[in-house]
């Protein structure tokens, strides 16, 4: 099995990750990066800006963990 985890995060909140910079090609990045890696025969999991938290983000990688065989990608 070949999973892809794709994110991209234009809007953060900034007092939980500091800074003061406005990002406006992340989730447009992790979308191309979607269809890059259907096109390879990846699953794909998408998770942009308010999906993309950290406990969904340790939620997904729960799940993988628990599916995900020796041999297995993910990318």
């Amino acid at each position: 099995m070949k999973v892809s985890l794709n994110i991209g995060i234009n809007r953060y909140d900034r007092s939980f990750y500091g800074g003061n910079i406005d990002l406006a090609q992340c989730v447009r990045d992790a979308h191309a990066m979607l269809d890059f890696v259907e096109g390879r025969g990846f699953v794909p999991a998408l998770m942009t800006d308010g999906l993309a938290t950290l406990d969904n983000f340790k939620g997904k990688m729960g799940e993988l963990a628990k599916t995900l065989k020796k041999g297995d990608t993910l990318f």
